[in-house]
């Protein structure tokens, strides 16, 4: 087996009155381990694009692999019989294809810098360099050449790595224990709420992919923004530069940051309506579409308000959240997700009397997030300081 634990953990999370899902949840999750490595190399080629501002290339991967994800389906599940398998087999092989263009793309972008820089370089020195300062700029060259595309960091590299990967870290095992426990708590009621707690879960998840661009976006085009102005550092010695630290950049940079986070806040806002009101719609009236179980349905029908409800708010937290990342501003990040995490986890142990309460504890963990985020972001970005004021009197 992949994983030892894996069996165990899919036996706790099914219940003990669910135990005939567990096979089948086993074959999918040994399949789809297959590709987490390729998923994993895909997250950082997409991560490298965004932060290049290339958003054509991730857009290509999505597109990529949603296509053969749905021709996979097609072929392994309808016409092949293979079924849970099946549709294991197909989001693995989307996942490799996607990182395999994403990979792609960053070998031919990483050669066309390396070009560029060459030319740039040379250039410099011909005509009006000595033969030695042409020699120091071919070695130089000659050792960026050498670099491989892939190999193992220094210690150095691997220290800032942890520096800067630790609180993300710590940001997503935060978020992947809450949406864990919301199943476990599922569980628990039988085994129609845990199928339609499957059901909205992905159609949760499907919809929030809309909200969480927003918060590449911001952590893509808001360090650009500050760097662009030379206030934006992240020397090793500090987590984070005069932007980041207490939103006291140049008037000029703060005032970029603002409007950009403007634009986003009106595309949040369209997201937000659109995506909380389709897929209320589709709990509501086209449950059909999922499931054939008039009872998984029935439930949906009733869980809509709930997913409306968290949906509407989602693009403003990743937003914010974006933002603080994009800042720097891990200490707080950390620290709100660890006090979150406490209240979501003590709401689904002693509050949760029916299936409902799961998703109403989904609410408020949205709730505590977009307050928590929305006060940071506007206290360091938009509340005006008192040079800000004096510069636009």
């Amino acid at each position: 087996d992949y994983c030892p634990s894996g069996l165990p953990l899919l036996q706790m999370v099914a219940g003990s009155g669910n135990q005939a899902v567990v096979p089948a949840a086993l074959a999918y999750n040994r399949i789809r381990s297959l590709s987490a490595p390729a998923s994993i190399l895909g997250m950082v080629a997409q991560a490298s694009a965004l932060a290049s501002l290339d958003t054509k290339t991730p857009a290509l991967a999505v597109i990529v692999a949603s296509t053969l994800n749905i021709i996979g389906d097609v072929l392994l599940c309808v016409y092949g019989g293979f079924g849970i398998r099946g549709a294991a087999f197909a989001t693995a092989f989307a996942n490799v294809a996607s990182c395999a263009v994403l990979l792609v793309n960053l070998r031919r972008r990483l050669r066309n810098k390396l070009a560029s820089f060459a030319k740039q370089r040379r250039e410099e020195v011909i005509g009006v360099g000595t033969e030695a300062s042409v020699l120091l700029v071919e070695e130089e060259i000659a050792r960026l050449e050498s670099v491989p595309f892939m190999s193992l960091p220094d210690k150095k590299s691997l220290r800032e790595f942890i520096r800067l990967a630790g609180p993300i870290f710590f940001v997503i095992v935060g978020k992947l224990v809450c949406y864990s426990a919301m199943t476990f708590q599922a569980a628990t009621y039988g085994l129609m709420e845990l199928a339609a707690h499957n059901v909205m879960l992905r159609l949760f998840f499907f919809f929030a992919t809309f909200g969480d661009s927003l918060s590449q976006a911001a952590q893509s085009f808001i360090p650009s923004i500050a760097y662009r102005n030379e206030n934006y550092t992240g020397d090793d010695d500090s987590s984070s530069s005069s932007v980041v630290d207490d939103g006291s950049g140049s008037t000029e940079t703060m005032h970029l940051i603002r409007k950009l986070m403007k634009r986003f806040m009106v595309m949040a806002g369209v997201i937000a309506v659109i995506n909380s009101q389709f897929a209320a719609y589709l709990l509501k009236n086209q449950g059909h579409l999922f499931t054939r179980e008039l009872g998984i349905t029935s439930i949906m029908s009733n869980m809509s308000g709930w997913m409306r409800a968290s949906l509407i708010v989602h693009p403003f937290i990743m937003l914010c959240e974006g933002s603080i990342i994009a800042k720097r501003d891990f200490k707080y990040l950390v620290g709100t997700y660890a006090v979150t995490m406490g209240i979501m986890l003590t709401q689904l142990r002693t509050c949760c009397m029916t299936f409902a309460g799961v998703w109403k504890a989904l609410y408020l963990f949205q709730l505590i997030r977009m307050s928590q985020f929305g006060w940071r972001v506007w206290n360091k970005t938009f509340r005006l300081r008192k040079h800000d004021k004096t510069a636009q009197a």
